[in-house]
């Protein structure tokens, strides 16, 4: 398990995590998970100026496995 800490207001944070083939196992697919131990509500930071009620944590844009060339 590796576990890494996202800074507030970061726009994008681009993460590499080494993996070795062994560790996937002989099954046709694998899992990933991301578990936050925090969330946030935007209308609660600066002040009230984001109306924003919704509970957040993180949003992942891309994920993928490639091999190492």
């Amino acid at each position: 398990m590796e576990q890494f800490t996202l800074n507030a207001g970061e726009p994008r944070r681009s993460r590499r995590s080494p993996l070795k083939a062994s560790q996937f196992g002989s099954a046709d697919t694998v899992e990933v998970q991301i578990a936050v131990d925090k969330t946030y509500v935007p209308a609660t930071l600066n002040a009230g100026t984001n109306k924003d009620p919704r509970e957040l944590g993180v949003r992942v844009f891309h994920a993928f496995v490639q091999p190492a060339s």
